[in-house]
């Protein structure tokens, strides 16, 4: 349980999944099979719980959304509408987390005194500050998302250099030059996807696909599951981000303008139902970093996984067919959607 509700703090700061499982899976997978806890179960907990950061703020791949729609969307206003769809989905994982480790009889960490119970929480305060400025610079219209990401890595800085003393100067240097192969590999999606977005336009690509799609049912509902499962099978093959990219020029057009779906409602729906490939087989990038930081195979974790899974999947169809999940936080502060 901590570990999934961890998963959903460090989402509101990182914004991607294969992050957490990097940095949190790397501390608490080997921390959880020390203790006891079997090491699928440790693997499939983690992954399946750093999609949290998929959906909470600020996420990086409702960023690719709004910018592959291209319709003037409102980037706060969608961040947004993944707060309690991400909520939902962290109370969702904990079902299963709860069960399996009752039945497996897994032992429970206690913190004995009053004072370490204190100490931990006041350690963690000056850390979790950066998800407060993010999500009320966003959420009151302080700052744009990106402005708000930018305070809180200043923020997050001079915590590490000044309060937890764990940032050496080489460390900071370091972290650059990890940072570059992700932004040069995002900048240049960016950029294809328009161009991507162009020729699909000039071919008539979205007419087309809804012209077929049509053709087999006109029922909402129905094409409503056709995109879903479109979206599971492809996110099982394609890296999310790309996929985002070259799949919202086509889908956007035939259900927002075909089916009349809110596009913020849609955002959400395309980006949890791509999100679900990165904990599945063959080219699910969180599930194989997950597999490797615990030290097991691809095929012996799956098994742990099918009932996270599951949750998942019931998630997506009610985020898909229930629109006020992902509207009504935004409505309620008062934010045309």
């Amino acid at each position: 349980l901590v570990n999934i509700i961890v998963s959903m703090l460090f989402g509101g700061i990182s914004g991607s999944s294969t992050a957490d499982v990097s940095s949190i899976g790397a501390m608490l997978i080997p921390a959880m099979v020390d203790e006891g806890y079997d090491a699928d179960y440790s693997v499939a907990v983690t992954v399946t719980s750093s999609l949290e950061g998929v959906m909470i703020p600020p996420s990086q791949n409702m960023l690719f959304y709004a910018v592959a729609a291209g319709s003037g969307l409102s980037i706060s206003t969608l961040l947004i509408c993944g707060y309690i769809p991400g909520v939902l989905l962290t109370l969702g994982l904990c079902i299963p987390a709860l069960i399996i480790a009752k039945k497996r009889n897994y032992p429970i960490m206690v913190v004995n005194t009053q004072g370490q119970k204190l100490r931990i929480v006041f350690e963690a305060l000056a850390g979790l500050m950066a998800i407060v400025i993010i999500v009320v610079s966003t959420t009151c219209g302080i700052c744009s998302a990106t402005e708000s990401a930018a305070i809180a890595a200043v923020y997050a800085l001079l915590v590490s250099v000044f309060i937890y003393k764990s940032l050496t100067f080489k460390q900071f240097v370091n972290s650059f030059f990890s940072a570059l192969p992700i932004m040069a590999m995002s900048l240049a999606i960016i950029a294809c996807s328009n161009a991507f977005s162009y020729v699909m336009s000039y071919l008539k690509v979205p007419e087309l696909l809804s012209n077929a799609v049509l053709s087999i049912s006109q029922n909402p509902n129905v094409i409503i599951l056709l995109m879903l499962m479109l979206m599971i099978v492809l996110g099982c093959f394609m890296d999310m981000g790309v996929l985002i990219f070259v799949s919202t020029p086509i889908l956007y057009p035939l259900a927002v303008g075909t089916l009349g779906m809110n596009p913020y409602h849609f955002g959400v729906v395309l980006v949890f139902g791509f999100a679900i490939g990165l904990c599945t087989p063959p080219v699910g990038t969180s599930l194989f970093l997950g597999c490797k930081i615990g030290k097991i195979s691809v095929e012996s974790s799956l098994k742990a996984f099918i009932p996270f899974y599951i949750i998942m999947l019931v998630l997506l169809f009610v985020f898909a067919y229930v629109p006020e999940v992902s509207l009504c936080l935004p409505r309620w502060l008062g934010l045309t959607v």
